[in-house]
């Protein structure tokens, strides 16, 4: 009996390794899934976005919108046609791939302005002929050049300044507006 058992246990093992198999089984298929290794995931390098095109709203900080609002200044919709019509140098703030915004209260001649745009020597030398040509005096501020035509008297009720840096020109009232512009467009780049 115990011959028959141990007989009967041998062929239970043949058969049941040999129904493992099949003919058609490939010898390099293991049978359990090897051990799942971590595999390190590569991520696409990201390309920075570009910022969204400039805009009046976004040339100057949002307080000095908010300000703006709470005296009653309003967005000059039609402002790039009349500097255009006027044949004003900053129309070419435009021409140069920039902006300038002009912000009023209505029925006053209480206005401000900001302007920027790329350029490059030979736009800025053409910019600042003009400006001479118009009166303005430039003097040097460090590595920039500067345009103005002084302070306010009783034939001129504005300032008007222009900046010039290496690849940039600005445009406001006084220094301090066009300090406000070159901190948003630094924080752009």
């Amino acid at each position: 009996m115990k011959i028959r058992i141990v007989v009967a246990a041998a062929a239970l093992v043949a058969f049941a390794v040999s129904g493992c198999s099949s003919p058609e089984s490939n010898a390099s298929q293991p049978s359990t899934p090897p051990p799942s290794t971590p595999t390190t995931t590569v991520e696409p390098s990201q390309t920075p976005e570009e910022p969204a095109p400039l805009t009046c709203d976004t040339l100057v900080t949002q307080s000095t919108l908010d300000e703006f609002d709470s005296v009653g200044l309003i967005p000059a919709e039609d402002y790039e046609s009349d500097l255009r019509s006027e044949a004003s140098v900053e129309a070419k703030f435009f021409d140069y791939g920039g902006l300038s915004c002009r912000w009023f209260l209505p029925n006053s001649d209480w206005w401000v302005t900001f302007g920027y745009s790329p350029i490059n020597a030979e736009q800025a030398a053409l910019v600042q002929a003009e400006l001479q040509a118009a009166g303005f005096v430039s003097s040097p501020a460090g590595t920039d050049l500067v345009f103005s035509l002084g302070a306010p008297d009783e034939t001129r009720t504005h300032n008007e300044t222009y900046l010039f840096e290496d690849g940039a020109w600005f445009h406001s009232q006084e220094l301090a507006g066009i300090d406000e512009i070159r901190s948003v467009i630094a924080k752009r780049r």
